[in-house]
């Protein structure tokens, strides 16, 4: 397994919403400043990989214009997933794995403000079991949230507290939308959207884009870089919820304690959920 390094990043500003802006020109400022940052421009790049969804433009295939933000010419290895950037991140660490290229672009983009997302999210469900529920993200995760609560693994409070220290660790990051000292007790009082689920629980419908160059540790010269991404993924099926919470090895019941990651040194931790619970 090679170790392998991020780089270098890159991100715009997280706002309700980009006027005048389509996908290139959300690309376009911050994979070029990624890769500005390390002195590679995208001949140097081994492999492409690009985190959205079709869904919110309503165009098929719009990922594809977002490569024009890109050189693009002549052809360059490039993958796309119909999901968040984390999943982009994750599949060029595997590619990285194959051991000829060296090193790897990835970026992520999208435009809530181009419509209702928690509804449109809905479509990226099980079109035969899920989708007909017309079940918003919002209320899907919910659901996860009181599931947490019946096992006892945690309360609203334990979500409040979650709202409040990112919107509080979020003060100097000019690129955050919500930020400030907030009130745990005020939080409380919210009315529901979808119980347990209050408004502050909940993450900003925002635009922006981002973008990461991952290169190979033997490369760079960084030894001793942990091994690979602790990653975790939500379950396709509502019925699997509670068969997650119960699993000995789920993220929930380890409590994500880095400690029971292995022999590796986790150098940075981080995660990036929607909601307060998750």
């Amino acid at each position: 397994m090679r170790d392998v390094a991020i780089v270098s990043f890159s991100q715009l500003p997280s706002v309700k919403e980009i006027e005048a802006a389509d996908e290139p020109e959300l690309v376009q400022p911050v994979t070029s400043d990624a890769m500005k940052q390390v002195g590679l421009t995208q001949d140097d790049i081994g492999f492409t990989c690009s985190g959205s969804t079709d869904y919110l433009p309503g165009r098929p295939f719009s990922f594809v214009a977002a490569v024009d933000g890109l050189k693009a010419w002549p052809p360059i290895r490039e993958s796309h997933v119909e999901m968040d950037g984390a999943f982009a991140l994750y599949e060029a660490w595997v590619r990285l794995m194959h051991g000829d290229i060296d090193t790897a672009l990835v970026f992520s983009f999208g435009k809530g403000s181009l419509g209702s997302v928690p509804d449109i999210l809905n479509l990226q469900n099980d079109p035969y079991y899920v989708q007909p529920l017309g079940l918003d993200s919002i209320s899907a995760a919910a659901l996860q949230a009181q599931a947490m609560i019946d096992a006892r693994k945690a309360t609203e409070r334990d979500f409040a507290e979650v709202a409040a220290r990112n919107r509080k660790n979020a003060i100097d990051n000019p690129n955050a939308q919500i930020k400030g000292d907030f009130s745990v007790e005020e939080m409380l009082e919210e009315p529901y959207i979808s119980s347990p689920l209050r408004k502050s629980f909940c993450s900003p419908v925002s635009d922006s884009a981002a973008a990461v160059v991952l290169a190979a540790g033997d490369v760079v010269g960084l030894p001793d870089l942990a091994g690979g991404p602790l990653a975790g993924s939500p379950v396709e099926s509502l019925a699997l919820i509670d068969n997650v919470i119960k699993c000995p090895n789920s993220f929930l019941n380890r409590g994500v304690d880095v400690r029971s990651v292995g022999e590796y040194q986790i150098n940075i931790f981080d995660t990036h959920p929607c909601q307060g619970p998750i």
